[in-house]
């Protein structure tokens, strides 16, 4: 009974007590910047899971955590060509392989059917030099080869990434 007494009393003086606790302001900040656009969905494609990992050792280091090891950092294997159902293309009555032979960006719309390819270069699109093939799109699919966009410069990144936002969400040419 005497334990019984000791633990009620404990209670009743550790109710009498200020109760600490997280800083949701903090940690709302945290999870926003998280979730920026900047760090691109925290996904592998456009290093968003870097961004993130960096941003996340630079708040440990100021709230003075130590890593556990040498780094903060752990290694894990991922599949990055993972897909959420069935994925066929062709090209020529050659079956192309997803993530090896084609990426589709995230936006783009499930289709089915045969469409006429449309190939153009990123920075043809850029210079204008592709206006009058876009708008006549008709029942044709719109390839675009970004690979060389690597080498240009972030002002040119943006322009692109401007350009393709607005065909994904207002899609003026009506492409497939």
């Amino acid at each position: 009974m005497t334990m019984c007494r000791v633990l009620l009393v404990f209670f009743l003086w550790l109710a009498g007590h200020p109760v600490y606790c997280q800083d949701t302001s903090y940690a709302r900040e945290v999870i926003r910047h998280l979730c920026d656009q900047s760090m691109n969905g925290r996904g592998y494609v456009r290093d968003g899971n870097r961004k993130a990992a960096e941003y996340i050792r630079q708040r440990l280091e100021v709230e003075g955590i130590r890593p556990l090891g040498n780094s903060f950092f752990q290694s894990f294997p991922i599949n990055i060509n993972t897909f959420p159902g069935a994925m066929k293309l062709s090209l020529n009555k050659r079956q192309l392989v997803p993530g090896s032979d084609f990426i589709v960006d995230p936006a783009s719309p499930g289709i089915h059917g045969s469409f006429i390819p449309v190939y153009i270069e990123a920075s043809d699109v850029l210079k204008g030099l592709s206006v009058a093939l876009l708008k006549s799109m008709g029942n044709k699919v719109l390839i675009v080869d970004t690979r060389k966009l690597t080498l240009e410069k972030e002002e040119t990144k943006k322009l692109w990434n401007e350009w393709r936002n607005l065909q994904r969400f207002g899609n003026p040419y009506k492409i497939k």
